[in-house]
């Protein structure tokens, strides 16, 4: 097996739920030198609550355990429970396992390069980066239209899932986001990718990808279908998941008028910054 000083790459694939994370993932993942698998949400999970325990990088044991068993499940791995550090109550140490289970897992499938996919992990870049070696974040734009649609329908479909969202809930959480990610545009180790762009011309879109990961591009990460089953893993059955194993389709606002009152719309479009449509926004901007 190679040493985990040989991985060359960790990257995370963050921005808002239902920007088309997953579909960028599996289309990474298709690339021969790349492992990933399902969502994490160890950050999110295990990262240090309240100002004391914020400031010393102490975890809650219990939810470092959630964290750890989580990633061990998103990997199908239970027999690596033993890596755990049980004797440590320090993040960093937590964090670091966290960063040699992938090492381990990915080299010994003969991978160098790995992407982690947790959309809220977006809310976490400075700690991560604060403990994970030069991690590089890709962050997914979307139309922010599409996205509050998308995550409106997946809502009514399995509220207790989606924790049943209101709409005002829904449109900050987006305005959030992308905040976050535009704040980081031109910065390095970080890269912007619109949902829109991957849509209008996929290859392009990919090979600039590629290029900020270092790798060659490859013709099989334009069939990102063949690798969903890799990173949606337990949730292949959610039908807010069926278009992962799909060719693309461009089916921009189709559902925002299919799903929303007028009302609704008109709500979203005075609320949302930019109306939601960052990408025209930048580039009148010239941003």
């Amino acid at each position: 097996m190679r040493r985990a000083s040989e991985i060359n790459g960790r990257f995370f694939i963050v921005g808002s739920a239902r920007s088309g994370t997953t579909l960028l993932q599996s289309m990474i993942a298709s690339h021969s030198r790349v492992f990933s698998f399902p969502e994490s949400h160890f950050f999110c999970t295990a990262a240090p609550r309240g100002r004391v325990r914020g400031r010393l990088g102490i975890v809650r044991r219990p939810r470092a355990r959630s964290a750890f068993n989580g990633l061990l499940k998103s990997l199908e791995r239970p027999d690596l429970a033993h890596m755990f550090p049980s004797q440590s109550p320090l993040f960093r140490s937590h964090a670091r396992s966290f960063m040699k289970v992938i090492d381990m897992v990915a080299l010994a499938d003969g991978e160098d390069y790995w992407v982690e996919k947790t959309p809220h992990h977006i809310d976490f870049i400075p700690l991560i980066d604060s403990v994970i070696p030069n991690a590089h974040f890709i962050h997914v734009l979307r139309d922010g239209r599409d996205v509050l649609a998308s995550q409106f329908h997946a809502n009514n479909q399995d509220p207790e899932y989606w924790g049943n969202w209101p709409l005002p809930k829904m449109i900050g959480q987006w305005n959030s986001d992308v905040t976050i990610s535009l704040g980081y545009r031109g910065t390095p180790r970080h890269l912007v990718v619109h949902y829109e762009d991957v849509l209008q011309d996929p290859e392009a879109c990919l090979r600039r990808v590629a290029d900020f990961m270092g790798i060659e591009f490859e013709e099989s990460m334009l069939r990102h279908w063949e690798s969903a089953d890799r990173v949606v893993g337990w949730r292949k059955t959610d039908p807010w998941m069926q278009k992962a194993f799909q060719p693309l389709e461009d089916t921009r606002l189709k559902k925002f008028f299919e799903v929303f009152t007028e009302d609704q719309r008109r709500q979203i479009v005075d609320n949302l910054l930019w109306g939601g449509e960052v990408r025209r926004d930048m580039e009148t901007a010239h941003v």
